[in-house]
C-alpha cells in the first residue's frame, strides 16, 4: 500500500534474510509477540536471553515466587501498619509490559500473609492487545478476586495516561491524582466503566481516570501508610509514575502527599532505591562492548520514544555509555498521538546521521526510526502508510551517503507491527505487534558476501561483527548469517 522505492530496491539488489523476532527465538514463551525492549536486548546481546516474563513465570511455576524476600518484606510492612496493599500495573496478557497471570499469585501471597485490604489499580492496554480487550481482562480479574474472597479493583485508567515515557508529565499527574485522591470519573464497576468508555468511542489505551467505589460508596486511594507493588516487568513506561508515587526527590509537579513505600517487579531505573523482586541479569560481551574494546567510535541516534532502546536496552540494561560512545536524542513531537504527525522526528534523525557519515566522525552508527511502530500502534491506516513512506525516504537518504562514502550498512527491525493493520477476525483496527519475522538486509557488502535465508535477532550482532572482521565473542551464541 505504501510507496517504498528504497525497500523495493534493497530487496532486489542486496542480500537479505528474514529473522524471527518473537516467541522462543527472543527468549519469550510460545505465542508471545516480540517488543522493542526484548528486540534491542537480543540484538545487543547476540544471544537468546531469559527475559523477565520467563523468569517470573518459572518462579511462579516452581513455587519460589512467594519466597522472594522483597514480597515478604512489603507484605510484612503492610501487615504491621494495618494498612492497604495496592497492586498497580498493566492488566493485559500481551506479555510486553506485564502479564495478567501474575496478578492472582500476588493476591494469593497477600492473602496468605493475612492482609485484609488489597486493591488493584488496573491500567488498560489497547496497544499490545486489542483496543477493546480491556473489559474482558478486567472481568476475568474480578471473577478471580471474587473466587479468592479478597481484593477489589480500585481504579481503571488507560496506559496513555499512566504509562507515559516521553516526559508528558501532565499525563502522569492525572494518573497520580487519581491514585492518591480519587480525582476523575466515578463508577460502581470496573467492567461497566470500560463498557461505557467504549460506547463513548474511547478505547483501552485512552480510558480516562476512573475510581471504583465499593458497596458503601468508598474510594480506595493510595495513602502514605499504604504500600504499592508495581507488577509490570518492563521498565521504561513505569519510571514516571513510580517516581511520582515513591521517589523522595521529585519536582515534576506538586504532589498531594509524601512518597509511599513502593516495590517493583524488576529494576525500573538504576537510580531508584525501591526494593526489586527480580534483579537485573548481568550480560557480558555485548555488541557495543565489543566495538568499544576495538576502540571504535560509536554513535547512537533516536528520538525520545526509542532513545532508551538504542542506548540502555541495546547495551544490555547498562545506563552508562561506553568509551567513545556518543548519544544523540532528537525530541519526539509533542502531539497527542503520532498519527497526527506520522513523520515524527525522522528527518531530524536523518540529518544527524547523514552529517556523521559525511564527516566520518564515527566508526559505527546505530539509528532507530520509530515511525512504523509508533504510528502503527494508533491503528490509523492512512497515517501509517505515510509513516512507512517517510521511513523509506529517510533510509534512502542515509544509504545514499553510506554508498557515497563506501561504507556498509545493515537494515533490520526488532519486531513486526504495521504489516498488519486490520484484525481479520473482528474487522477492527489492529494496533499490536505481530509474530511475523522481520527483514535483515546487507547493503554494500563485499561481492562474495551472501546471507542465510533464515535466522533470528540473536544473529544480528554476530553477523555485523563477522562482516567487519571483528572476532565474535564466545558469549554470543547467535550465529553469523554470512555465507562467503
Amino acid at each position: 500500500m505504501a510507496r517504498t522505492p528504497t525497500f523495493n530496491r534493497l530487496f532486489k539488489e542486496c542480500p537479505w534474510s528474514t529473522l524471527d523476532a518473537s516467541q522462543q527465538a527472543v527468549g519469550l514463551p510460545g505465542g508471545v509477540i516480540g517488543n522493542s525492549e526484548v528486540g534491542h536486548m537480543t540484538i545487543g546481546a547476540g544471544r537468546v536471553l531469559r527475559h523477565d516474563l520467563v523468569r517470573i513465570n518459572e518462579s511462579i511455576a516452581d513455587n519460589t515466587f512467594e519466597d522472594k524476600d522483597e514480597i515478604k518484606n512489603i507484605l510484612a510492612y503492610v501487615k504491621g501498619k494495618g494498612s492497604s496493599l495496592h497492586l498497580l500495573g498493566l492488566v493485559s496478557d500481551g506479555g510486553v509490559h506485564s502479564h495478567l497471570s501474575h496478578i492472582p499469585p500476588l493476591v494469593k501471597c497477600a492473602k496468605d500473609a493475612g492482609l485484609k485490604h488489597i486493591f488493584l489499580h488496573a491500567i488498560t492496554d489497547g496497544r499490545d492487545t486489542s483496543p477493546y480487550g480491556g473489559v474482558d481482562y478486567v472481568r476475568q480479574i474480578e471473577r478471580v478476586l471474587l473466587e479468592m474472597g479478597i481484593g477489589q479493583i480500585a481504579t481503571v485508567i488507560g496506559r496513555y495516561h499512566a504509562m507515559d515515557r516521553d516526559s508528558r508529565w501532565e499525563r502522569t499527574e492525572r494518573a497520580y491524582r487519581m491514585f492518591v485522591s480519587g480525582e476523575g470519573k466515578k463508577a460502581d464497576s470496573a467492567g461497566e466503566a470500560i463498557e461505557k468508555s467504549y460506547s463513548a468511542g474511547v478505547t483501552d489505551e485512552f480510558i480516562e481516570p476512573i475510581s471504583i467505589s465499593d458497596n458503601g460508596g468508598e474510594l480506595h486511594t493510595i495513602t502514605p501508610d499504604d504500600a504499592v507493588l508495581c507488577f509490570n516487568f518492563r521498565a521504561d513506561r513505569m519510571r514516571q509514575i513510580c517516581s511520582a508515587l515513591g521517589s523522595g526527590d521529585f519536582s515534576q509537579f506538586s504532589r498531594l502527599q509524601s512518597p509511599v513505600r513502593l516495590t517493583s517487579m524488576t529494576v525500573y531505573d538504576d537510580n531508584f532505591d525501591f526494593p526489586v523482586i527480580f534483579g537485573s541479569q548481568r550480560i557480558e560481551m555485548k555488541f557495543g562492548q565489543v566495538l568499544a574494546q576495538a576502540d571504535l567510535r560509536q554513535l547512537r541516534v533516536a528520538e525520545t520514544e526509542k532513545y532508551a532502546h538504542v542506548t540502555y536496552f541495546l547495551n544490555g540494561g547498562d545506563e552508562d555509555p561506553y568509551d567513545a560512545e556518543e548519544r544523540v536524542l532528537i525530541p519526539s513531537p509533542k502531539v497527542a498521538t503520532y498519527n497526527l504527525q506520522p513523520e515524527m522526528s525522522a528527518y531530524g534523525i536523518r540529518d544527524v546521521v547523514v552529517k556523521a557519515i559525511d564527516d566520518e566522525s564515527c566508526d559505527a552508527i546505530v539509528m532507530n526510526l520509530a515511525n512504523t511502530d509508533m504510528v502503527g500502534h494508533t491503528g490509523d491506516l492512512s497515517a501509517t502508510i505515510r509513516a512507512a513512506e517517510v521511513v523509506d525516504e529517510v533510509l534512502g537518504n542515509v544509504l545514499d551517503m553510506v554508498t557515497r562514502k563506501r561504507m556498509v550498512a545493515f537494515v533490520t527491525a526488532d519486531h513486526g507491527n504495521c504489516e498488519v493493520m486490520v484484525n481479520e477476525e473482528t474487522g477492527r483496527e489492529h494496533t499490536a505487534h505481530t509474530l511475523n519475522p522481520v527483514p535483515f538486509v546487507l547493503v554494500n557488502g563485499a561481492s562474495d558476501m551472501h546471507l542465510r535465508t533464515k535466522g533470528s535477532l540473536s544473529d544480528v550482532a554476530p553477523t555485523i561483527l563477522d562482516a567487519v572482521r571483528l572476532t565474535v565473542p564466545s558469549e554470543m551464541t547467535g550465529k553469523s548469517l554470512l555465507e562467503i
